[in-house]
Formats: structure tokens, C-alpha cells, sequence
């Protein structure tokens, strides 16, 4: 049995857990707990041999997260800033040796790719250059074979789309991380159903082959979600394609 201390570190939190300053607890690692006051608390066993290094580390690591968690990081946005050299690029921003420059929406860009840690891969990605969103520009495609109560593979919807300007997943993305951009007329379809808009411009595979595509659909909020290609395609799954 340890008897700890608490160092209390301020990050603004909100927390109703009781303030806890000693106690007996008995644990190998330091571990951390919210407190009262908006303070978040540190704990760590007296007589244990962790260095200021390692609890450097641990209040690094708890002021990231109350950080990012108040900015409305998700573990994806995480992942993707810590891919390659982009938070080399944001250090040069903090440091003022660089300026960021608005390009609304750079679909020339890699996709983004929820599954990869599912050994998803991404199949086909149709680059579009540098776009400002405008929902006048965007048309929603149907097929003959998905009108009057008809339905098509989504293979062969695959193929009619070819020749289409479809819009990618980076259209999708921006406008899920910008929902206040999104007319309210998207949400339905002219019957008052559920409109799936499809962004035909990124296709992936499985790891089992099978391809999907990725759609922004309203439920409670905005969000996105995905259909197999194999599966039978009707009249509320829209492609999003470029206005002519």
C-alpha cells in the first residue's frame, strides 16, 4: 500500500468527482483523475521511483487531451495530423515562419480512409482540383434503373457513372468537419425520404475484395456511412456530381 500526493495541474475541465489530496491507494503507475475547480489531478505513489521525465510526459499527455477534446478532435483527425510531416508544417505556423492559405476543399488531395486499420484500401480516387464548395454546382444523379420503383447493382451503377463528373471523398469530408455549410434540402429527397448522397469519386476495397462507397446522409446530425457495391442500389442513393 502507497500513500500518494496530487499534483494539480489547471486545464480548465469541468468535473464534479470530489477533490482527493491523500489517501491510501496502491498502484504501479502514475495515474490521473479529474478534481473539483476545473483542475485535473496527478497522483503519484510516494516512494516510487518515476522520474520527472515520465511525469512530464503524463501532464503533456493530459494537457493534449483536454485540448483536443475541447476542439472537437476525434481519434481519425489525431491519427491523420500525425501522419507524415503536418505537425512539422503547423509548428511552422505557430513559430510564424509559415501562413496557412484557404483552399476550401483540395480534392487532388489523398483521401481520407476510416478503415486502414481494417486493412481497407482505397481503390479508386478521381482527383478534382481545387474547389470552393457551392451546393448550386451539385447535381444528384440517379440512374434510370433506380427511378419508378426500379433498382440497380451497384456495380453496373458503377460503370454508368464513369462517364460522370463525380464528386471524391474530400467533398464529403469537408463538408462533414463544415455542417453549417450544408442546405437543409439535402436532408430529404422530394418524397420526404432520407437522401444518401454518394461520393462516387473514392472507391474501397476490403480486404476481402468487396468494393463500398462512402455518403453523407441526415439522421440526428450530419454524418456518413457507406454501401457495398455488390448490393441493390434504389431511388434514395444519389450520386453527387458536378453541375453542368
Amino acid at each position: 500500500m502507497y500513500s500518494f500526493v496530487v499534483v494539480v495541474i489547471n486545464v480548465g475541465i469541468e468535473d464534479t468527482a470530489p477533490f482527493v489530496s491523500r489517501g491510501e491507494v496502491m498502484f504501479a503507475m502514475p495515474f490521473l483523475y479529474k478534481g473539483t475547480d476545473d483542475t485535473l489531478c496527478l497522483a503519484v505513489g510516494l516512494g516510487c521511483s518515476w522520474s520527472s521525465e515520465v511525469l512530464g510526459d503524463v501532464v503533456l499527455a493530459a494537457k493534449l487531451k483536454v485540448a483536443f477534446a475541447r476542439s472537437g478532435w476525434t481519434e481519425q483527425l489525431i491519427d491523420a495530423a500525425c501522419e507524415g510531416d503536418k505537425l512539422g508544417q503547423f509548428r511552422q505556423v505557430l513559430l510564424g515562419r509559415a501562413v496557412i492559405t484557404k483552399v476550401d476543399i483540395d480534392c487532388d488531395a489523398a483521401p481520407f480512409n476510416p478503415w486502414a486499420n481494417n486493412y481497407f484500401t482505397i481503390e479508386e480516387h478521381q482527383k478534382g482540383g481545387q474547389w470552393k464548395f457551392d451546393p448550386k454546382q451539385v447535381d444528384f444523379f440517379l440512374s434510370s434503373g433506380q427511378k419508378d420503383g426500379k433498382v440497380v447493382e451497384g456495380n453496373e451503377l458503377r460503370k454508368e457513372l464513369v462517364k460522370k463528373p463525380v464528386f471524391n471523398a474530400n467533398v464529403l469530408d469537408y463538408l462533414l468537419a463544415h455542417p453549417e455549410l450544408i442546405p437543409d434540402e439535402w436532408k430529404t429527397d422530394g418524397n420526404g425520404d432520407t437522401r444518401y448522397i454518394f461520393f462516387w469519386g473514392t472507391v474501397y476495397r476490403d480486404r476481402d475484395g468487396y468494393l463500398c462507397v462512402r455518403c453523407l446522409y441526415f439522421g440526428d446530425k450530419w454524418s456518413w456511412s457507406y454501401r457495398w457495391h455488390n448490393e441493390r442500389w434504389h431511388s434514395v442513393y444519389f450520386a453527387a456530381v458536378r453541375a453542368s
